[in-house]
């Protein structure tokens, strides 16, 4: 949960436990609410706050209402195929499932990124890598472009226009010696 609403939250509830011990003091004869009422609203520079802070509530809790009632946007999604029969389509975050599914049969990566796009022109996917620095950089990062081409298009039927590939790091980490 976002912290703005974690903030929300405690104030409502604060706000509501002082309205609520105020009602339980007034019904228990504790408190006499029309005496401070009345003390309260007996000059016009009170009544002027009190109208502020009534109009500053009411719009704070109109808004509130507003954005728990607003629809959550869909998830993106790529179309697949579009036949007779309907659609299919594939949601980025599944499509970064099987960019993950296929960088993880690529050796020498310890860390990955990736962003997935869907643009006029089809499919972008920019990923930044941490590598291990042993390993060629041009190398690996054609096999990662190649692994991640051949995973989206046989297991998601999907085509990439482009897979951009940034090595954002090295980590410390040797190749196993070959005997």
């Amino acid at each position: 949960m976002p912290m703005i609403w974690r903030t929300v939250l405690i104030l409502y509830s604060l706000l509501l436990i002082f309205i609520s011990g105020v009602a339980l003091s007034t019904a228990l004869g504790g408190l006499q609410l029309s005496y401070y009422i009345e003390l309260a609203l007996a000059t016009t520079q009170n009544q002027i706050i009190l109208i502020a802070v009534a109009v500053l509530l009411i719009g704070f809790a109109l808004w509130v209402i507003v954005v728990s009632l607003k629809k959550k946007p869909k998830p993106q999604s790529v179309t697949v195929t579009d036949g007779v029969l309907g659609q299919v389509l594939i949601t980025i975050p599944a499509i970064k499932v099987i960019i993950m599914k296929a960088v993880k049969q690529v050796e020498g990566l310890k860390e990955i990124k990736t962003d997935v796009k869907n643009t006029t022109n089809g499919l972008t996917v920019q990923m930044r890598v941490l590598i291990n620095p042993d390993y060629n950089v041009p190398e690996l990062s054609q096999n990662i472009q190649k692994t991640v081409k051949e995973h989206l298009h046989d297991i998601g039927g999907l085509s990439a226009t482009d897979i951009n590939v940034l090595i954002d790091d090295f980590y410390a980490h040797s190749k196993p010696a070959n005997d």
